[in-house]
């Protein structure tokens, strides 16, 4: 078939489109066209992580693709989509005409799969609505409801400029994001975590519609623009109502209440630009940002309690009822690059941001015998805000052609709305040498240095005392050392070698309880060796090492013991001690490696294979303080802390038959192998009295328990080049 009458019919199945249009004004047609079959065997309980970001089906699925382009010296049209019929399928639709307009429509569309078949369960009926009902106890999942625990994603939307009368321009975007499907939430049985908890399939029916305009101006030498964006969130679904078994087993019209994502939307704009070419080889870049996210939510006026006889709901006692929802942020940035001398470049830049959140306050004073109370007394919300002010400066020079020194500093201070750290200043360091003396051998070094200090304040809680010892490691006080090094080097024709070595330390000052110290490394090695045309085999092993250590303590029955971490145990053995200071040691490793190799097998065939193995291993060691009757033989660690494996082998073969005409085939085959602890055992129910010891039997859904698969893949398509 001759390529101007496969145009033309390609063309008539887009008649009003940019193609009929291209066709209509005696544009330059290419493309191609792809179509064919895939075939996969999957072994799994539950197939979902398998299919978890890719529509792919035990079984035959087709495979397409369309590709047309049309262009001439001033104008370029494309068309693109793929996987027409599944899930994750994708269009695209592009035009331009140079000097003068462009624009873009657009369509992708995934689902992300956390359970199906017989690994998502639910003792609930109703899966999908706002109301979950169940009669309780109900300890057999073969009686319970099998629903598709997934989320579908879908983003529409597109833009288009204008800049014939340059150098100034305006631009228009737009986009809808659209979700629907479950997404698993936690329920509390109860009031504490030894009452038990429930898994929630809650309906998801989310729109976000973003739009946002531009206008500005383009020069050789700079650039300013205004841009003004609107973007609100709709959720179909503002609460959800189910059946508590710990408040009401046997009624399952008394429903307790959850609170799903409230609707809410955003105002910014925003004013940007920059200005090259200035003395002393300068350019000076800034940008300036003010937005305000607003919503207004019911307040629930009751909640499901267990104080009475039968089980009923009591007041919350909300000093409003009505939230109103109100978080202004501001940005400013401003960057100067200069380069003074010939061989120096220095960059000086300042970042301000602002964070004001203006919501409503709310208390909450139910009265004592509600079971309502937060530690026996009035609940009230936090609004966080905060202020942060960095600036910095960096230099480099070229000491020589094959050598260039650089290093910066950057200050940076927070206040924050925050009890335990309301002012944090981190001063960073760095210094970079960068080498490329041999001419096979390039590389650089880089050291940097962190030293964060906060104004910390021991929390001290009549109600919960141990708060006053811990500090939590965000903003805790830090020394961090940082070290990176890449290595690339062509010792000899067709071979390449790579090495990348990333360090970091992190030390942790004055830390009573909570994380002292945790160290990362890091190394990634590769060697090429061939020529891409002939034969080109490329190898690779990266190696990842994580560790946390930590200080904790057991605060057991009130008035046994003390809360400082250095207090004896008490009581001491060999009595069982409630309270008791403790450390952990967290380890995790993950170590990757591959094979990928291409072979001009004959003229018109080429053999592409990869082979990739992975593995990751999490381990937690306990050790409890001297004088316990845990310290000896001590705590048993924990060796899957998350155990994965997995294989992935891909050979395919492409035989170009003539210019327009091109077959692919092959087979892959993946192997997933998962071991955690929170899985180990998985059980739909865990009953009343087991440990961890509750007081109402947790009924659990299966997501995530059911990860292990094995896939054996063929598929076989061609592709049409016009």
């Amino acid at each position: 078939m001759k390529r101007k009458l496969i145009a033309v019919l390609v063309a008539n199945l887009f008649a009003g489109t940019g193609a009929a249009y291209a066709q209509s004004t005696g544009l330059k047609w290419t493309g191609e066209v792809t179509a064919g079959l895939r075939y996969s065997s999957v072994k799994a309980n539950d197939d979902s992580k398998f299919r978890e970001y890719r529509d792919i089906s035990d079984g035959t699925d087709l495979i397409n693709a369309f590709d047309l382009r049309a262009q001439d010296d001033r104008r370029r049209f494309s068309i693109f989509f793929e996987n027409l019929g599944s899930d994750d399928k994708y269009f695209d639709f592009r035009g331009t005409e140079y000097g003068n307009w462009k624009f873009r429509l657009y369509d992708s569309e995934f689902r992300h799969r956390f359970g199906s078949g017989p690994g998502a369960l639910t003792p609930f009926s109703g899966v999908g609505s706002s109301v979950l009902t169940g009669t309780f106890p109900n300890l057999n999942p073969g009686t319970w409801n099998r629903f598709d625990d997934s989320l579908k994603r879908r983003d529409t939307g597109g833009f288009a400029e204008w800049s014939g009368f340059s150098p100034w321009y305006i631009r228009f975007d737009g986009n809808e994001v659209k979700r629907e499907g479950i997404k698993v939430i936690a329920g509390s049985l109860g009031t504490s975590p030894g009452n038990g908890s429930i898994d929630l399939p809650a309906p998801v029916d989310w729109r976000t519609y973003n739009a946002s305009g531009e206008a500005g101006y383009q020069a050789s030498n700079k650039h300013f623009a205004v841009v003004g964006s609107y973007s609100k969130f709709e959720n179909d679904n503002l609460f959800l109502n189910w059946s508590n078994p710990f408040f009401a087993p046997g009624q399952p019209a008394l429903r307790d209440t959850s609170v799903l994502p409230a609707e809410n939307e955003m105002w910014k704009i925003a004013a940007n630009g920059n200005w090259r070419g200035l003395p002393f080889g300068s350019s000076i870049a800034g940008r300036f940002t003010y937005s305000k996210l607003t919503n207004d939510v019911q307040v629930l006026p009751t909640m499901l309690t267990g104080v009475a006889a039968p089980n009923q709901f009591q007041s919350t006692a909300s000093s409003v009822p009505f939230f109103h929802g109100e978080v202004k942020t501001t940005t400013a940035s401003v960057s100067l690059n200069s380069s003074p001398m010939r061989a120096l470049d220095t960059r000086v830049y300042y970042n301000y941001r602002e964070k004001q959140n203006d919501s409503t306050q709310i208390t909450f004073n139910p009265t004592a015998a509600s079971g309502l109370q937060c530690g026996g007394g009035v609940c009230s919300t936090e609004l966080f805000s905060y202020s942060k002010h960095q600036a910095g400066m960096e230099a480099y020079y070229r000491l020589n052609p094959e050598n260039r020194l650089g290093a910066g500093y950057e200050y940076e201070a927070t206040d924050r709305e925050r009890t335990d750290f309301p002012k944090t200043t981190d001063n960073k360091y760095f210094a970079e040498w960068r080498n490329s003396t041999f001419d096979t051998v390039d590389g650089r070094l880089k050291y940097q240095y962190l030293q964060r200090r906060s104004t910390v304040n021991g929390v001290f809680d009549p109600a919960n005392p141990i708060d006053a010892f811990v500090r939590r490691f965000d903003y805790m006080n830090l020394d961090q050392h940082m070290v990176r090094m890449n290595l690339g080097a062509n010792p000899a024709p067709l071979v390449d070698l790579g090495l990348d070595v990333y360090l970091k330390f992190n030390d942790y000052q004055d830390v009573p309880l909570g994380r002292n110290r945790d160290r990362r490394y890091e190394y990634y090695l590769s060697a090429g060796y061939g020529d891409p045309s002939k034969f080109r085999a490329l190898l690779f092993a990266d190696i990842e090492f994580v560790q946390y250590e930590s200080t904790h303590r057991v605060q057991g029955t009130p008035g046994v013991g003390g809360s400082d971490p250095n207090a004896p145990p008490a009581p001491a053995a060999p009595a069982i001690s409630t309270t008791y200071t403790w450390g952990a040691d967290n380890k995790d490793r993950s170590w990757q490696t591959g094979l990928a190799v291409d072979w001009q097998a004959l003229p018109k065939l080429t053999v592409k294979s990869s082979f990739v193995y992975a593995e990751t291993r999490g381990t937690a060691d306990f050790a409890a303080q001297p004088g316990t009757i845990l310290a000896a033989p001590g705590l048993v660690g924990i060796g899957n802390f998350d155990n994965t494996r997995r294989i992935a082998l891909n050979v395919r073969g492409v035989y170009q038959a003539d210019k327009n005409w091109k077959f692919t085939g092959g087979y892959a085959f993946e192997q997933y192998r998962y071991n955690d602890v929170g899985y180990q055992g998985f059980q739909y129910t865990i009953p009343a009295g087991t440990a961890p010891t509750f007081t109402s039997t947790s009924y659990y859904t299966g997501q995530l328990a059911f990860q292990p698969y094995t896939a054996h893949i063929f598929y076989l398509y061609g592709t049409y080049r016009f």
